[in-house]
């Protein structure tokens, strides 16, 4: 009724978290994007974008997981990108560390981990007062063992998604991808 007054665009912002909470990912994105080119200059549109991007991160973890292999992938490079791009451009944001972590956890799950790894390990050695940095330790811890499964010639464990049985892809999409430098 009164789509012009600030209480419109915080119930924008509500309505998309609500459809994320809900698990209507592509809503939830819509809804993201919409803010965004209706506010830009709103004092949470940064807000926005980070949930533009768990919105991607989400879409690309439930795709692949569907067994929509390539389609999933790009969605998570997509966030991965985007997480990077934000960290990036606000480094001083209060989001920020959720940024980094993002991006190192689509690298986890794109099957990237010595990349996560490296941002996990950049993030603890310059966020040692960030109550960010246990999380990123345990994540750390993680990735670390995974990496020394792998090292044994056995599957990683704990990261990365497991498409399932029947998802038919070609072979280059099982291989890793060349090295993805933060």
């Amino acid at each position: 009724e009164y789509p012009e007054t600030p209480a419109a665009a915080n119930a924008k912002l509500s309505l998309a978290k609500a459809n994320f909470d809900q698990g209507n990912y592509a809503a939830a994105l819509t809804t993201y994007e919409t803010f965004a080119q209706e506010h830009p200059d709103h004092y949470l549109v940064l807000a926005a974008s980070m949930g533009l991007h768990k919105c991607r991160e989400a879409i690309g973890t439930s795709m692949y997981r569907q067994g929509q292999i390539i389609e999933g992938r790009r969605k998570l490079e997509e966030a991965r990108d985007g997480y990077r791009a934000f960290a990036e451009a606000n480094p001083d944001h209060f989001l920020a560390p959720q940024a980094i972590l993002g991006e190192a956890g689509c690298h986890l799950q794109l099957g990237r981990l010595e990349d996560a790894q490296v941002i996990y390990e950049d993030f603890i050695a310059t966020s040692t007062n960030s109550p960010w940095a246990q999380l990123a330790e345990r994540h750390l811890a993680s990735v670390e063992r995974d990496l020394e499964r792998t090292r044994r010639g056995e599957p990683a464990r704990e990261t990365g998604i497991t498409p399932p049985a029947s998802a038919e892809a070609p072979a280059a999409i099982w291989q890793l991808p060349e090295r993805f430098a933060p």
